[in-house]
């Protein structure tokens, strides 16, 4: 019996976890950062893109640069 609620509150400790990512104390979401890449596109797929295209990846791959410390 007390191994099967022990079993049962470490479920419930892990099941925790997973529902709620990490905070940094600058109030970023580090699962952000964990989940997300740089967009890095060849030239050719670059030359296709859009302004809006081209704009929606600078400010992806800058906030990755400042939060996550991505290089570019």
């Amino acid at each position: 019996m007390a191994k099967a609620l022990a079993l049962i509150l470490i479920c419930a400790m892990l099941a925790g976890c997973a529902v709620h990512p990490p905070i940094e104390a600058d109030g970023v979401v580090s699962f952000w950062c964990a989940t997300n890449t740089a967009e890095q596109p060849t030239r050719a797929q670059y030359a296709t893109f859009t302004d809006a295209q081209k704009r929606e990846m600078d400010v992806h791959n800058s906030y990755g640069a400042k939060h996550c410390h991505w290089k570019p």
